[in-house]
């Protein structure tokens, strides 16, 4: 056996780590909650078919596959694992209409009640995140053509 035979080389699909393998796989919500299916094809050819056991697979989560991994140098019979990591596509806005959302709202357990505002809080909405937007207030000071009094000044916070 030459040396470039043992070489590892990069896969689109595994990461490996000695006899380990590694994959990711994305899986719709609703296989997250319900249960999935899927086939993959393995190094050596072979079509797997990985089902879930029931369980609820949250997003990060691992699974492992014994035995899924590369045969041993020495002992091609011993295996090591598959370890699949999961990540889950979440439903788009348009995706959950009213409709929708009345429905899970009904099938999902219960929300946490919800907090009742008082006087004394501020009520803020949540927007999306986009990458290097500045706050309204920061561009409003440093947009400002008026040059009262300092810009840039630091707030303390203050301590009791």
């Amino acid at each position: 056996v030459e040396s470039a035979d043992l070489d590892h080389k990069p896969h689109d699909l595994f990461e490996r780590k000695e006899n380990d393998l590694a994959m990711l796989k994305t899986i719709k919500l609703v296989e997250a909650l319900c249960g999935f299916e899927f086939v993959f094809e393995h190094l050596d050819g072979r079509k797997v078919l990985v089902k879930s056991q029931g369980d609820v697979v949250k997003d990060g989560d691992l699974r492992t596959i014994v035995g899924g991994g590369m045969p041993f140098q020495h002992n091609v019979i011993q295996k090591g694992n598959l370890h699949i990591k999961f990540a889950i596509e979440m439903p788009t806005a348009a995706d959950i209409t009213p409709q929708v959302a009345a429905q899970l709202e009904r099938l999902l357990p219960a929300r946490p009640e919800r907090p009742m505002a008082t006087e004394d809080m501020d009520e803020e909405e949540l927007r999306p995140f986009t990458q290097g937007a500045k706050s309204s207030a920061h561009r409003e000071a440093y947009d400002s053509d008026d040059d009262e009094g300092p810009r840039g000044q630091r707030v303390g916070c203050e301590t009791h």
